[in-house]
C-alpha cells in the first residue's frame, strides 16, 4: 500500500514539475518574441527551469526506481496537456 501511495505522489509531481517546465516554455516563448533581451531570457528561464525539473526528479525518484518512472510519465502527460491547451494561443512578433 504505501508503494502505491509513492507511486501517485510520484506521478503529480510529475504532473506539477512537466506543467512548470512546459508551461514555463511556453510563457518564455511568448515573452521572448515581444521582449528586447531575447538571449538572456531564453537562457535564464532553461537554466531556472531545468535546475528545478532536475532537483524535483532527484528528490522524487531518488528512493525508487517505481517513483522516478511515475513521475517521468507524470511529466510527459503534463507535457502533453501543455501543448493542448498552449496551442491556442496565439503568438504575436513585436517586428
Amino acid at each position: 500500500m504505501n508503494e502505491l501511495v509513492a507511486a501517485l505522489v510520484g506521478f503529480f509531481v510529475g504532473l506539477f514539475l512537466g506543467g512548470f517546465y512546459f508551461g514555463g516554455l511556453l510563457w518564455t516563448v511568448n515573452k521572448g518574441l515581444r521582449g528586447k533581451r531575447k538571449v538572456l531570457l531564453f537562457i535564464s528561464s532553461y537554466v531556472v527551469r531545468m535546475v528545478c525539473v532536475g532537483v524535483g526528479f532527484y528528490m522524487v525518484g531518488g528512493s525508487s526506481w517505481l517513483n522516478f518512472v511515475t513521475s517521468l510519465v507524470g511529466f510527459l502527460i503534463a507535457r502533453s496537456i501543455v501543448i493542448h491547451f498552449g496551442h491556442k494561443v496565439r503568438y504575436e512578433s513585436g517586428t
